[in-house]
This record gives structure tokens, C-alpha cells and sequence, in this order.
């Protein structure tokens, strides 16, 4: 069950730091890896939905919102500043090991 008061407090402070053109690429992403990511799945596991007659397609969708976890850690930390570190982690991963040197008073 989603726990739309929950969902809504973490799209708040999230939203600003999502880019504009987020949907149409989540949308692009989805039609370009969805068959492969099967094929995949069929390959390692050899999983197939199949009945007596033939197989059945398993339905995938996208859904707006967050996992319930990430829901709950989002609001626990409200500050923005913090999921704009975050997100931009692989931006300024370098940053990790520069910065100490350059506050360093030795």
C-alpha cells in the first residue's frame, strides 16, 4: 500500500533537483533496455511464463513515486543540500579525496 502523504513530502523536497527532461528519459530508457533486460533474465535463469497453450507476457509499467524505503530516508533528511550531494555524487566523486588536501593546514 503507498502511503501517498509520505510520497508527496519526499517528491517535495526532490523535485527541484530532478531535470526537466526526466520523464522523457526515463520513458527512452524504459522502451531501449526492456527487451534486453528480459532477454537477460530468460538467458541466466531460464524462467520463461509459460501455460499449457503458450507463453504469457508479464506487463511492466513504470510508476511515478519511490520505493517505500527511499520514501522514508528522503523524509528522515529533509535538507535538500544533502540529496543534491547525493545526486550529484558521480559529478564531483573527485572531490572526496581533493577536498581534504586542500583544507589541510599542513
Amino acid at each position: 500500500m503507498i502511503d501517498k502523504p509520505l510520497q508527496e513530502r519526499a517528491a517535495k523536497i526532490i523535485h527541484p533537483l530532478i531535470p526537466s527532461d526526466a520523464e522523457d528519459r526515463v520513458r527512452r530508457s524504459f522502451r531501449q533496455w526492456n527487451q534486453i533486460v528480459r532477454q537477460h533474465i530468460r538467458g541466466e535463469t531460464g524462467l520463461k511464463l509459460a501455460d499449457g497453450e503458450g507463453s504469457t507476457a508479464i506487463p511492466v509499467r513504470i510508476v511515478e513515486g519511490f520505493p517505500q524505503l527511499l520514501a522514508q530516508l528522503i523524509d528522515r533528511y529533509r535538507d535538500p543540500v544533502i540529496w543534491k550531494l547525493i545526486i550529484g555524487q558521480p559529478k564531483i566523486g573527485g572531490i572526496d579525496e581533493g577536498l581534504p588536501c586542500l583544507l589541510d593546514d599542513g
